[in-house]
């Protein structure tokens, strides 16, 4: 219940249309790190002579299953090994929906060493 109760908090942090929260936790239930999916939006100009130039607009997404990954790398300097993975996604109303990886998160966490994955249905 923890687990998913931090994934939801996580879900809610995303300004995204789909609202997805994930948590790493090992089989104890201790929790090792959390990630939630955003978009980044960033202008990009040039200022030459005191004019700003519009150069390009740059996106991208990253999703909450590579978030948590990246949180725990940082945190702990190595792959998250034999941890468990749990992904939320939740309506606007924070009610669990049915979330399914796409073929990236999938060989991400399967090259780091997650043991089991978990999303919510």
């Amino acid at each position: 219940e923890k687990i998913i109760r931090m994934a939801r908090e996580c879900a809610k942090r995303s300004n995204m249309k789909y609202k997805i929260g994930s948590v790493l936790f090992a089989d104890d239930g201790k929790i090792y790190s959390n990630g939630y999916n955003f978009l980044y939006n960033k202008d990009l100009s040039m200022r030459l002579s005191n004019r700003y130039f519009h150069i390009a607009k740059a996106s991208w997404s990253l999703h909450s299953e590579s978030f948590a990954v990246i949180r725990y790398i940082k945190k702990y300097n190595h792959y998250p090994r034999n941890l468990n993975m749990f992904v939320f996604r939740g309506n606007r109303n924070g009610e669990s929906r049915l979330a399914k990886p796409c073929q990236e998160c999938l060989e991400l966490i399967k090259s780091v060493g997650i043991r089991n994955v978990e999303y919510s249905k």
